[in-house]
């Protein structure tokens, strides 16, 4: 029954979960905002600069955005026949 409604009204259209992608970016703020509260005395002592931490953790989270928009993009086919290749990278460059 669900998968005859689904098709129904879904019929050609790509499903996007917006209520997980506000809850995300809620949460992605709310850790930004914890950050800032926790370490701004701290870093203005210790960096001169009360968003030094706060600057941080944005770039952290540009560079897993971006990680995030490549690998998506990425065919899981190609991981799939390289993946012997891809895990020895993997442990040698934890090592």
């Amino acid at each position: 029954m669900a998968n005859r409604i689904k098709e129904k009204y879904m019929a050609g259209k790509r499903y996007f979960d917006y209520p997980m992608l506000f809850l995300v970016i809620f949460l992605i703020c709310f850790g930004l905002v914890m950050i800032y509260s926790t370490s701004s005395y701290k870093s203005t002592v210790t960096y001169g600069n009360s968003y030094h931490w706060l600057l941080r953790q944005a770039v952290a989270i540009v560079l897993g955005a971006v990680a995030m928009v490549v690998c998506c993009k990425l065919d899981y086919h190609i991981i799939k026949v390289r993946s012997l290749e891809m895990a020895v990278i993997g442990l040698v460059s934890y090592c």
